[in-house]
């Protein structure tokens, strides 16, 4: 029995493979013998071989095109019409099964009825599936069309655009022709030859070859010669990148100040290395408020060589205010503008670099931790002992303590004398020392004597007290010669006032020099 069912599913799915060819159709299990199935089986494979053919194609066949309204229908006429063929497939098996040992199941009327609606299903699926072939060959063909036509139309813009510039450049090459012969008139030439290969090379700027008008341009900028910054820059209207690349160069060359407005509206150039060269010619020639805010704007640029460029003029220029932006260019995912900055703080000596280029030492490139370390040294004026090559544990700790080290460093040099406010000190007043001057004596008035008063100064604010006038008596002695005394600049004498007799002369002199101790300033 068991056999008997084996061999009866393995009938029931060869039947499934021939009639429908996609595996898919279930055949159930009728009640009929092993070998009615096999004569249905071996006389439906040999009547209906086409049939099985066709029905094969359209089961495994895919569509690989856009399916449009009309598409999806067809498609969905053609299942309808698949299922049908299945549906008949089960009724042929069923019929068949109804005829005795020996007879054919295909002479039957119901099972040639059968096929023939079979047929029938399958000729109107190829009718269908041509149709749908129709209708991808005429997407293709309007697609195809339209293709032509945005070709055609894209073709004529360019040749409208060929024809504008080739008026423009017409119109560029009767300026820069026109700046030529200015400059022949007006510049200043050491000889004729000189003036002459002057002349030849600016015409090769008129040549329709890029390579030639860039080789031009070159040339130009060798020459050094200040006639030649109207015609290159006249020439960068041809608005091409590697000769607007060459012509900034050349300019450069010359260092004509006039060029920097150029250099200004090239900064923006698409291609990267135009913006160097505008950097380049900035910092050169350009003033220090232009050349700053450009070259700061440039740290943000999309492309590391002009941010590494930017950072380089920053560090020559000694902007020490483009610190902050200098730092965040540490940061910086390309390992060339990271070093850079570096070399820029470096070159910069500011100490509020100091702990981000300690943080910058767990850089994970090994040379750009080295650069940051002896950056350090440089600005810290201090001998830092870390290892730059330690493992990261050990690197991270070490960091970590120079941090401490540094923060504590500041706080203490904060409160040293040198960064504090001096208070006003006391000043002593005490005995002049008489020496013999080197100055001349100060010419005395006679018949007039003043003894100054002398009081004492006040320690947080110093006052000039005027003098008094002492009563002048007789002389009794002798009128001797008056002695010149200097004083110290930071000392004052003890104020002793009391009653003198002195002749005239000798009561100025004294006057003079007590006067002198008083204010503090020499006579």
């Amino acid at each position: 029995m068991e056999n008997e069912t084996q061999n009866k599913s393995a009938a029931s799915e060869n039947l499934a493979k021939v009639l429908n060819l996609g595996g898919k159709a279930l055949v159930t299990a009728y009640d009929a013998t092993v070998s009615t199935f096999s004569k249905i089986f071996s006389t439906v494979k040999r009547e209906v071989p086409v049939i099985s053919e066709k029905t094969k194609g359209i089961f495994t066949k895919g569509f690989t095109f856009l399916k449009s309204s009309e598409t999806s229908e067809l498609e969905t006429k053609i299942k309808e019409y698949e299922k049908q063929i299945k549906d008949l497939y089960f009724e042929i098996g069923r019929e068949g099964s109804k005829v005795s040992q020996g007879e054919s199941p295909v002479e039957l009327e119901a099972v040639k009825k059968l096929v023939i609606d079979v047929r029938n299903y399958e000729k109107e699926i190829e009718r269908l599936q041509k149709r749908i072939i129709e209708v991808k060959e005429e997407k293709e063909a309007e697609a195809l069309r339209k293709k032509e036509e945005k070709k055609a139309q894209k073709l004529a813009k360019l040749a409208e655009k060929s024809k504008r510039n080739k008026n423009k450049d017409e119109e560029i090459r009767k300026l820069i022709e026109s700046n030529i012969n200015k400059a022949l008139k007006i510049g200043e030439f050491e000889s004729l030859s000189e003036q002459e290969i002057f002349g030849k090379v600016a015409r090769d700027l008129l040549d329709t070859e890029i390579e030639i008008q860039c080789l031009a341009a070159a040339e130009l900028g060798k020459m050094k010669n200040a006639a030649a910054v109207p015609v290159l820059m006249e020439a960068v209207k041809f608005e091409h990148p590697e000769l607007i690349a060459e012509i900034i160069n050349s300019l450069i060359a010359i260092g004509d100040p006039s060029a920097v407005p150029l250099f200004e509206a090239q900064i923006k150039s698409p291609k990267y290395t135009v913006r160097v060269g505008c950097l380049r010619g900035i910092y050169k020639l350009g003033d220090n408020e232009t050349a700053m805010s450009i070259l700061t704007e440039a740290l943000r640029d999309d492309h590391p060589e002009v941010r590494r460029n930017a950072l380089t003029f920053i560090g020559w220029k000694d902007y020490t205010s483009a610190v902050s932006s200098v730092i965040q260019c540490l940061k910086d995912e390309e390992p060339r503008v990271r070093k850079a900055a570096i070399s820029t703080l470096a070159n910069l000596k500011d100490e509020s670099s100091v702990l981000p280029l300690i943080s910058t030492l767990g850089d994970k490139d090994i040379e750009t931790r080295e650069k940051a370390f002896d950056a350090l040294k440089s600005i810290t004026r201090e001998e830092i002992k870390i290892d730059v090559h330690a493992s990261d544990k050990d690197l991270e700790k070490s960091i970590i303590n120079l941090k401490d080290w540094w923060q504590k460093e500041r706080i203490e040099n904060v409160s040293t004398p040198e960064f504090t406010q001096a208070l006003p000190e006391v000043t002593k007043i005490v005995e002049p020392e008489v020496t013999q001057p080197e100055t001349e004596i100060a010419p005395v008035e006679p018949e007039k004597a003043i003894e100054p008063e002398i009081t004492q100064q006040v320690i947080d604010e110093p006052v000039q007290v005027e003098p008094e006038v002492t009563k002048i008596v007789e002389p009794e002695v002798a009128q001797p010669e008056p002695e010149i005394a200097s004083t110290e600049p930071e000392k004052a004498i003890e104020p002793e006032v009391n009653q003198v007799t002195i002749e005239p002369t000798q009561v100025e002199a004294e006057k003079a020099m007590e006067s002198e101790e008083s204010n503090g300033e020499p006579v």
